[in-house]
């Protein structure tokens, strides 16, 4: 296992070389009733010093036996202060599941639940790797697609780890974090001085902060544009629109990314006429100037540190 150090908050994990042991047991509870009840199981959170905004996180799962409870969360961003996390899970309610835990209740998103749990099996190992590109999240089993959830938020350098649920022994190894840059989808009309901002301002300032930079005339060749603008905002941390041609493509890439509630950062030159659906958002707005360069710099940067601070919905 790559070197990694581990905090575990809740119940007991061994941890090894290149395997985490979490000891399950049969514990009481007592339901809402007053009634105890000797069916429970052990629950178990422990996270990684390792932070992740994006890429791919994998781990080998094994659970020594199945009883009504034994489930894996490989969690993908946790927020310790309001018990909230996020991850791709095996053996919780069904088979396979992309789910967030908001600190009260497991929320569960569309196309984010497949498989019946009754085909979860004792002492096989199980390969599962769950992929983070922009709001789009994929878990695999055994290299097979399970689940694929778009998120409504971002995740942005929150600690990771692993939650167990189980009457007896789990082995999970092989853990290993694979981290991506994030990406930035930039929409505007291709001409000048269109391309003037996109090449001195919005894609160095990009790269300064570790983003990555795409234009849909740098990505794509012959194909379903609109699929694939769609899957590349879908994919993306941020979209940077320039708005200040009024340019149909330009308004329906924007819309697409709100309705997503991705985080978008608007760019026009001052005097620019807004329709009246945009002009309630807050824009950037820049002069065609040395000066207004670098004022749209400032301003861009603020808004990027803002974007990369944003985590788990309170």
């Amino acid at each position: 296992m790559a070197p990694q150090r581990w905090t575990t908050l809740h119940g007991k994990f061994c941890f090894n070389t290149n395997e985490i042991r979490f000891k399950g047991t049969v514990n009481n509870w007592t339901d809402e009733l007053g009634v105890i009840h000797n069916d429970g199981a052990s629950y178990g959170l422990t996270l990684c010093d390792k932070q992740f905004s994006g890429g791919t996180i994998k781990a080998k799962v094994r659970f020594d036996a199945i009883d009504a409870r034994s489930s894996v969360g490989i969690l993908i961003g946790a927020d310790v202060p309001t018990l909230s996390h996020i991850g791709g899970y095996i053996g919780y309610a069904s088979l396979f599941a992309i789910q967030l835990w908001d600190g009260k209740k497991m929320v569960n998103y569309p196309n984010g639940v497949s498989g019946e749990r009754e085909n979860l099996i004792a002492n096989r190992d199980y390969f599962l790797s769950i992929t983070v590109k922009g709001s789009e999240v994929n878990l695999y089993s055994d290299d097979v697609l399970v689940a694929r959830v778009t998120l409504p938020f971002m995740l942005n350098k929150l600690p990771i780890g692993i939650t167990c649920l189980s009457q007896s022994d789990i082995v999970i190894s092989d853990y290993e974090v694979i981290n991506e840059a994030p990406t930035a989808f930039v929409v505007m009309q291709f001409s000048q001085p269109f391309n003037e901002l996109y090449t001195q301002v919005i894609k160095p300032i990009c790269n300064e902060f570790g983003i990555e930079v795409m234009r849909e005339d740098e990505a794509f060749g012959p194909g379903l544009i609109i699929g694939d603008i769609e899957r590349k905002i879908n994919q993306s941390k941020l979209i940077i629109a320039e708005i200040t041609p009024s340019n149909p493509n330009v308004y329906y890439e924007v819309g697409y990314a709100h309705a997503l509630n991705k985080p978008t950062i608007l760019i026009a030159e001052k005097g620019t006429k807004f329709p009246f659906d945009i002009s309630p958002f807050r824009i950037l707005l820049y002069e065609n100037s040395i000066n207004g360069k670098a004022k749209v710099e400032e301003a861009l940067k603020g808004h990027l540190k803002a974007i990369l601070e944003t985590n788990l919905p309170r």
